[in-house]
């Protein structure tokens, strides 16, 4: 029941992004965070959808990084880090919610 409603939840989201011909969208790249950097790709896309989904996009792929996006299905960004371990990436979470005005 539960991949049920994660298929289902995830598909939702993939409709409310494809209705937003332009959802709200910011490059990030690691010479801009330096050590700091937390991600196994060089460059990402932060970004938010109304009206509240954010996420974090690594190699063509949306992951979650705020609980509305999780529940919608988006996987965990985790798989995204350098150590691949899950947890909060706030300065991305607080950048894409500047995109949705949060």
């Amino acid at each position: 029941m539960e991949a049920i409603r994660m298929k289902y939840g995830y598909a939702l989201a993939l409709i409310a992004l494809a209705g937003c011909a332009d959802p709200a969208r910011e490059v990030v790249r690691a010479a801009d965070y330096g050590e700091r950097w937390p991600l196994r790709a060089a460059e990402a896309v932060v970004g938010c959808s109304p009206p509240d989904l954010r996420y974090l996009e690594v190699d063509g792929i949306r992951y979650g990084i705020n609980g509305p996006a999780l529940r919608a299905g988006f996987p965990e960004s985790g798989k995204a880090r350098k150590d691949g371990t899950p947890g909060p990436l706030a300065d991305f979470i607080e950048r894409a919610g500047a995109l949705c005005g949060k």
